[in-house]
């Protein structure tokens, strides 16, 4: 069941990026609890970009949310930590991964990124991309 959804959501994906034109940046996060596509809406090269679009699909429960939000930067730097979404009280960061990286780390695991939710500034919810061995 979980494989249908993940199929259609890409085909969905890719389907709406070749209507538009547009095949480039696109990030899908695969985590255990949630399916998210974020896409970049600005040029290539663009670092600092207010136009940043969030679809998830939570895989428990099937709802799905979308949102516009940003790129996530150092301050006073072109470093770039993710991107960062906003919802009333509820914020939504997607990052590099916590995840500590050992010798025994497959290499296309290396790069994994995390979700985290927060309410009010309170941590409630966290979910971690899964490495495909």
């Amino acid at each position: 069941m979980v494989k249908g959804i993940v199929v259609i959501f890409f085909l969905a994906v890719i389907g709406n990026a070749y209507a538009s034109g547009k095949t480039e940046n696109i990030l899908v996060f695969k985590g255990s609890k949630f399916l998210i596509n974020i896409k970049n809406n600005c040029p290539e090269g663009y670092v600092d970009c207010q136009d940043v679009d969030y679809y998830s699909i939570n895989l428990k429960t099937k709802s799905e949310l979308r949102l516009k939000g940003e790129t996530w930067n150092k301050k006073g730097s072109d470093d770039n930590i993710g991107f960062i979404f906003k919802n009333k009280d509820y914020i939504y960061t997607i990052s590099d991964s916590d995840t500590p990286i050992t010798s025994s780390t497959p290499d296309k695991c290396y790069g994994l990124l995390q979700l985290n939710v927060y309410h009010n500034n309170t941590l409630i919810a966290h979910d971690d991309e899964v490495c495909e061995k």
